[in-house]
């Protein structure tokens, strides 16, 4: 992980503009749950580009994470406004459909 971080950082120092190395950044710290500083880099992501879907869809990844599904599904659905391919909106609306399926699953024990 501190190799992949080292990486990204000198990446962001060469080109501190680019929102999706701050998304990777996010990714590490996600990885290590530190969910702070995840929601601090994906942020600053959508600071510098508010269409950037693969923040969006990392903050539903993030809240999901949580058991935030409610913020999950609304950052899931800026994620497939804001994707400019097919494939991208394709598989964000499968992760949308899954996880409304699962939040209308019975709970296992009730």
């Amino acid at each position: 992980m501190a190799k992949a971080e080292g990486l990204i950082t000198k990446a962001l120092e060469n080109d501190p503009e680019d929102p999706t190395l701050y998304v990777y950044k996010a990714l590490v710290y996600i990885e290590t749950s530190d969910l702070e500083k995840t929601r601090e880099y994906l942020d600053l992501a959508l600071k510098l580009d508010p269409k950037c879907s693969f923040a969006y869809e990392m903050l539903a990844d993030l809240c999901s994470k949580l058991e935030n599904f409610k913020d999950a599904l609304s950052y899931l659905e800026s994620a497939i406004n804001c994707s400019t391919t097919f494939e991208d909106v394709k598989n964000l609306i499968l992760k949308h459909k899954t996880l409304e399926l699962q939040l209308k699953a019975p709970k296992f024990g009730q």
